[in-house]
């Protein structure tokens, strides 16, 4: 079949394949690449989130040991706990 071409004509038959080949590869690439930046958006947003969620945690935290804080202290001794923790007696509950 090629047999009867003249060689310029082969050589531009070559170069034209090669031209195509490089043109589904750079398609695929570019395909490949937004659906990379698309996960990697999602993946931003989740860590944006995760971190968001997280402040929100740490500032309960402080607010939770405020709040404690704010409560008068029973007296510790080493009372009747069984596994010997110090045993905070507020009143007549006994909290361990």
């Amino acid at each position: 079949m090629f047999k009867n071409l003249k060689i310029g004509k082969k050589l531009g038959l070559g170069f034209g394949v090669v031209l195509l080949l490089l043109l589904i590869v750079s398609g695929y690439n570019y395909s490949s690449f937004t659906s990379i930046d698309e996960k990697t958006g999602h993946a931003q947003a989740a860590s944006n989130n995760q971190a968001f969620a997280i402040a929100k945690e740490v500032d309960h935290l402080k607010w939770m040991a405020k709040l404690i804080g704010s409560f008068p202290q029973g007296r510790r001794d080493r009372g009747d706990c069984p596994d010997g923790r110090p045993q905070v007696r507020l009143g007549q509950v006994d909290v361990f």
